[in-house]
């Protein structure tokens, strides 16, 4: 695989740190190719780009296949949230109707758990996030997780199979 412009790894050139200070989600530009911003832990190619014959899953292209159907499901609801004029900005208790904010706030914890059960289902535990924030908290959030990924908790995650 070439090196992909948005991808850190152990032995890139740059630290993390400066890797995330370059390449914050907010102001990443989608190339038209991939708009996905990688950091990896260990030095091996994303799970979508190896030979899943070496996966330690029976059939991980359906995993793959329900996970990218999953994800475009979902951001078809939650873009479809936004553009329906019947759902109020603001929720109004006394008509008993959810803001748009609650209602995709439901939508994402549908999809949390949803990409959860299949992750589980098929052991296929490393990919790519997707984050339901508020857009001034996603830099951060996702500086936070990738940190973590490399250097905190995360790091602690069961090793990939080579």
């Amino acid at each position: 695989m070439d090196e992909y412009k948005y991808s850190w790894k152990p032995s890139s050139e740059i630290s993390i740190d400066e890797f995330l200070q370059k390449y914050k989600p907010t102001m990443v530009v989608d190339d038209g190719t991939k708009p996905w911003i990688w950091v990896r832990r260990l030095e091996h190619e994303p799970l979508d780009s190896v030979n899943l014959a070496d996966t330690k899953v029976d059939d991980p292209i359906s995993g793959i296949e329900s996970a990218h159907k999953l994800l475009e499901g979902y951001t078809e609801k939650i873009a479809s949230i936004q553009k329906d004029e019947s759902i109020p900005v603001r929720a109004n208790k006394k008509k008993g109707l959810r803001s748009k904010k609650e209602v995709r706030e439901e939508v994402a914890a549908e999809a949390t758990e949803k990409f959860k059960q299949l992750s589980q289902e098929t052991k296929l535990t490393g990919g790519k996030l997707l984050f339901f924030l508020q857009a001034e908290q996603i830099d951060g959030a996702f500086s936070r997780m990738a940190r973590d990924l490399v250097t905190g908790a995360l790091q602690l995650l069961e090793k990939p199979v080579k």
